[in-house]
């Protein structure tokens, strides 16, 4: 009897050992998608997808880059092709990968920029064969835009807001000629407005005047801050959607801002370096535009005064490489 029993737990044990040993192992198997930024196409968000894994290695491609996380973003240094390996493992250290070829486009990369315009703002005052001077009422029925904000002097054009017989006066320019795409460029800067009062603004505005459906470029915008820095922002869409990007610079300084505006891409430079590229081709306007330079009022009165002063001003013609 007690032989029959531990015959039969032995062939018990044997059996479950050999079970034990015949069954498969769950093996890993690798897999992932990517996706570009919209805003910079060498940003690059990878997910994994994979199965049974429980440890994560990346490549990204580029002789640099490696990643243990499982859903990594990677900014590449240019554009290209890049074999980008995953290979993950299970808990028994089996391991699995795969591959994929991500091709990085910079967009509009074969873009040439033909010099068109050029203003020094030499002389005592502005140029009504280059600019059209507002005069009209202010931004959203704030105080007045008037031609006595500007004047000309040392090379410099200052656009000053302050009060004047009880209206908050400022004013506006727009170039005389449109530009469907362009480089829009500029040497620019801002005074403190301790009344955040005012926003300084660099543009490019529909000819159709259809806003915002033909969309607007605000490549430089100070807001109602106190200078300490200045925006971008792209108005686009019936219901004026908008992309944003804030550039942590100081605005009472002088900078030279620039926009490349082409089919496919807005780029916005500070200094001569890109900070903001936005690639959204439903945001990105497709008609005639033309450079605007404004101090926009946001309140009816201020205490005191503040000006916008911009030193030099050029244009370049889009053109594409085939």
């Amino acid at each position: 009897m007690i032989r029959t029993f531990f015959r039969c737990l032995c062939t018990l044990l044997i059996l479950g050992s050999c079970q034990e040993k015949d069954s498969p192992a769950v093996l890993p198997k690798a897999a992932f998608t990517y996706q570009a930024d919209l805003e910079n196409p060498l940003k690059v968000s990878f997910k994994d997808e994979s199965e049974h894994s429980v440890r994560n290695e990346w490549d990204f491609g580029d002789g640099r880059g490696a990643s243990s996380e499982r859903n990594p973003i990677y900014v590449y240094s240019d554009e290209g092709a890049y074999n980008v390996i995953l290979t993950v493992y299970n808990s028994d250290g089996v391991s699995s990968d795969t591959s994929i070829v991500v091709k990085i486009t910079w967009p509009d990369s074969r873009t040439t920029w033909e010099l068109d315009f050029e203003e020094n703002f030499q002389g005592s005052e502005v140029s009504l064969n280059n600019w059209y001077i507002y005069n009209s009422p202010g931004h959203t029925g704030n105080g007045l835009r008037r031609p006595e904000a500007f004047t000309v002097a040392d090379g410099l054009l200052t656009l000053t807001a302050q009060m004047r017989d009880g209206q908050l006066v400022s004013g506006g320019v727009a170039h005389t000629k449109n530009y469907r795409y362009g480089k829009f460029e500029a040497r620019v800067r801002a005074d403190d407005d301790p009344d955040k009062a005012t926003s300084a603004v660099l543009l490019t505005w529909p000819q159709s005047e259809r806003w915002p459906i033909d969309g607007e470029n605000d490549f430089y915008e100070t807001t109602t801050n106190r200078r300490q820095s200045f925006h971008t922002f792209i108005h686009y869409g019936q219901d004026n959607r908008q992309y944003h990007k804030e550039h942590l610079f100081d605005a009472k300084k002088w900078h030279v801002i620039a926009m490349e505006w082409a089919p496919r891409s807005i780029k916005v430079y500070v200094d001569g370096e890109l900070q903001w590229i936005l690639t959204d081709e439903a945001a990105i306007p497709d008609v005639p535009h033309h450079l605007c330079i404004q101090l926009d009022a946001f309140t009816k009165t201020m205490s005191g005064s503040t000006r916008m002063q911009v030193d030099w001003v050029k244009i370049y013609k889009y053109s594409s490489q085939k």
